[in-house]
C-alpha cells in the first residue's frame, strides 16, 4: 500500500509511522463512515474515508472494540471514480491476505481483476464470495506513467492492426497490477492538502473500460492533454455499485 501513497500525494511517506499522523485525522476527521454490526457480535465491521485533496484520499477498514474504539485492520489509498459504469457479469471474492474484496469482470478477452474500494458495502449488502453485482466505476492509481501523442492515421498501404492504440495486460505479481496504454478523456489537476504535492486525474478510455486514474505529477513524463495517450503501471480499483 505504501507504494501507491505518492499517486494521491503522499510521496515522502515510507512507513507505518509516518503515516500514525494520517490516520489519527482520518478517524478524527472523517468524509465517510459506514459500519456494519456481525450476527453474533456486537463488534462492527467499519470503513472510515478521509478525502486530502479533491476526490483522492485514504480509506481505513477494522473494527469496533466493545469500548467503540476503532481497531484498524488495513488501509489503502484510493482516487474516487466519477465516469463510467461498467455493465456486465461481475463476481466477488473474498482476499485472503485481509478483510477485503476482489471484483472480477467476465471480459471474453482478458478479465479483468480490481480491487473493491466499497469493502464494507458489500457486507452490509450481505453479497457472499462468487455472488455478482451488475455495475462498477473503475479507478487507477499509477506511480509512474508517460505521456504518448495520437496515433497519426496510417498511410495507405499501411497495416492499421498492427498499430496498438490501447492495450490493458497484467504486470507483476499481484492480479491488480496492469500496464496500460489508453486514451486520455479529460485531465485535471489536484493538489494533495496536507503535502501540497499536485496530483493529476485522467479520465482514460482503455480497450472497452473508462477508468479514471491519479498520478503524483513528479512521476508523469510529458504533458497530458485529451487525445493524448498514457502509458504506464497502474493499481486497479473499483467502486460497485450495489443499488
Amino acid at each position: 500500500m505504501h507504494k501507491y501513497l505518492r499517486a494521491v500525494g503522499f510521496s515522502s511517506i515510507k512507513n507505518i509511522k509516518h503515516l500514525e499522523p494520517l490516520f489519527k485525522s482520518v478517524i478524527e476527521n472523517p468524509d465517510k463512515r459506514i459500519a456494519v454490526c456481525a450476527d453474533d457480535s456486537d463488534i462492527s465491521a467499519m470503513q472510515i474515508d478521509r478525502d486530502f485533496g479533491e476526490d483522492i484520499g485514504i480509506s481505513m477498514v477494522g473494527e469496533l472494540d466493545e469500548a467503540g474504539n476503532f481497531l484498524m485492520e488495513h488501509y489503502f489509498p484510493y482516487v474516487r471514480p466519477d465516469i463510467y459504469v461498467y455493465d456486465g457479469f461481475l463476481e466477488v471474492e473474498e482476499r485472503l491476505i485481509n478483510k477485503s474484496y476482489a471484483g472480477i469482470s467476465d471480459d471474453s478477452e482478458l478479465s479483468l481483476i480490481f480491487y473493491v474500494q466499497n469493502i464494507v458495502d458489500i457486507d452490509k449488502k450481505r453479497i457472499a464470495p462468487s455472488d455478482t453485482v451488475d455495475a462498477v466505476m473503475l479507478a487507477a492509481l499509477s506511480d509512474r506513467g508517460s505521456i504518448l501523442l495520437p496515433i497519426a492515421q496510417p498511410s495507405e498501404g499501411e497495416d492499421l492492426f498492427s498499430m496498438v492504440e490501447t492495450s490493458i495486460i497484467p504486470c507483476g505479481v499481484e492480479c491488480e497490477l496492469y500496464r496500460i496504454v489508453g486514451t486520455i478523456l479529460d485531465v485535471r489537476h489536484v493538489q494533495n492538502l496536507i503535502t501540497g504535492e499536485r496530483v493529476i486525474l485522467m479520465n482514460i478510455s482503455c480497450n472497452d473500460y473508462k477508468i479514471r486514474l491519479a498520478i503524483n505529477e513528479m512521476d508523469l513524463i510529458g504533458e497530458p492533454e485529451k487525445g493524448r495517450r498514457f502509458r504506464g503501471d497502474i493499481w486497479l480499483q473499483g467502486l460497485m455499485l450495489l443499488d
